[in-house]
């Protein structure tokens, strides 16, 4: 597979790079990351986790209350599903669910699945690094975007021997666009060097091709023919739920196990995903933590108003212009 291309800066993909995105459904492009950038969000990850260890409401989107178990929001748990639909534009924490079984003498961080969904937006931090010009010219040559917007970011630390599966699927279920031919794409940053042993991301190459199988959505926003969509039990009221757009996607029928591809990479590096691209991670079974910033950029007037994920006011905008 022709899916990786190495420069320092990339101010331009290359027609090369733009080939293989479109024909595998991801590109890694390595030394992506300064280890000033990766210091910097390390550390600040790091600051917001104490400030929410001491309890300290240094910011209106930090406070005790902004953590529950990852997992709980995909339950029938009201609570957690509000927790979840109104991190769009928080700093809310999610503890691994098997954090009470972690290594006690392993970094207390570690307990944590992930931290989303603003960090683009509430940290200054992330900011900078999150509204880079190249990651927008990037979203706008591979996907032909309009107007980018950064909907979502996620700091994942997959911490060592607890870092929990995260099963089969395609971004645009979660962030989904209402152009087919222009979903959603993500872009995810190894903060640490990502391999088969420490669960690194695997792809099938391709599957970006049909069409998005689910999406994952409000009910409360939901028409009454979209509702009669909706899939599980009819009496369901939790606040979400998945919504059937293609259910003969091949890639979900049968077995495709063997079809996936690792996506090792090297701190620094960044793994672009096509928002219908087949992916997934398997437990961190091992000793060293694999830590990862993710982002998901779409079309802003695309953006499907029935996600799970809306915001109150509008998605911020902050791009660098050099």
């Amino acid at each position: 597979l022709d899916s990786t291309m190495t420069s320092a800066k990339y101010p331009i993909l290359t027609e090369s790079q733009k080939h293989s995105f479109h024909q595998n459904g991801f590109l890694i492009l390595e030394n992506y990351l300064s280890d000033n950038d990766i210091d910097s969000m390390r550390q600040e990850i790091r600051h917001l986790y104490n400030e929410l260890e001491k309890n300290s409401d240094v910011s209106s989107s930090i406070s005790n209350q902004n953590r529950i178990f990852v997992g709980d929001s995909a339950k029938n748990n009201e609570n957690a599903q509000d927790f979840f639909m109104e991190s769009s534009d928080k700093i809310r924490f999610f503890l691994e669910k098997d954090a009470p079984k972690m290594d006690p003498k392993g970094e207390p961080i570690w307990k944590y699945n992930k931290v989303g969904h603003a960090l683009h937006d509430k940290s200054d931090v992330f900011k900078k690094v999150s509204f880079q010009k190249r990651i927008r010219d990037a979203s706008q040559e591979l996907m032909k975007y309009e107007d980018p917007t950064i909907v979502q970011s996620m700091y994942i630390f997959k911490p060592p021997r607890v870092g929990g599966e995260v099963t089969p699927h395609q971004d645009d279920t979660f962030v989904s666009s209402e152009d087919p031919e222009r979903p959603c794409i993500g872009f995810w940053m190894a903060l640490e060097d990502a391999h088969r042993d420490n669960a690194c991301l695997w792809a099938i190459p391709g599957s970006h091709k049909p069409t998005t199988r689910t999406r994952w959505v409000q009910r409360a926003l939901l028409s009454e023919e979209d509702k009669s969509q909706l899939l599980g039990d009819p009496k369901d009221t939790s606040p979400m739920g998945f919504i059937m757009l293609n259910e003969e996607n091949p890639y979900f029928s049968g077995d495709v196990a063997d079809q996936y591809v690792p996506l090792e990479v090297k701190k620094g590096s960044v793994i672009l995903l096509h928002g219908r691209v087949l992916h997934q991670s398997f437990p961190n079974v091992s000793t060293e933590s694999r830590e990862a910033y993710t982002l998901h950029i779409v079309d802003r007037d695309q953006y499907c108003k029935t996600n799970w994920l809306q915001r109150r006011d509008s998605f911020p905008s902050y791009w660098a212009t050099d």
